[in-house]
């Protein structure tokens, strides 16, 4: 079975963009040119601390932590959904690719961007149950 990863996309933000480019993805625009694939866990943490010196060392483990995971671990196939509070629905769809640092959509909050195929039909959260 594909794992399922939760991407929100600045708090919702970013849900109609993840839609409508066929993507999902996570800002981290200072680290993004050193997010390749392969790249360690390590290395992601000092690139954290040269982008901003004096960080606390658990800030810098779990933002490098986030993105090594967007990296390295999300695989073509797995399952994908994101959120949009405003509408109150979710987005399901799968990876479709590799992480692409996409310098020209980091303004945007989309510096490190992975192709989806969003699913046509949205679920509406009102409808869900709760038992399970």
């Amino acid at each position: 079975m594909p794992t399922m990863w939760m991407i929100r996309g600045d708090g919702g933000r970013l849900y109609d963009d993840f839609r409508e480019r066929s993507l999902a993805a996570i800002g981290w625009t200072g680290l993004a040119p050193s997010a390749k694939p392969g790249v360690s866990r390590a290395e992601l943490i000092r690139a954290y601390k040269n982008v901003e010196p004096g960080i606390k060392d658990g800030t810098a483990i779990s933002g490098a932590s986030q993105v090594f995971r967007f990296v390295n671990e999300v695989k073509e196939g797995d399952a994908v959904v994101t959120y949009s509070p405003a509408n109150r629905t979710y987005s399901v769809g799968h990876f479709t690719g590799a992480c692409q640092h996409r310098p020209e959509l980091a303004e945007q909050g989309m510096a490190l961007a992975r192709p989806v195929r969003w699913l046509s039909q949205e679920v509406d959260r009102d409808k869900l149950s709760s038992t399970g």
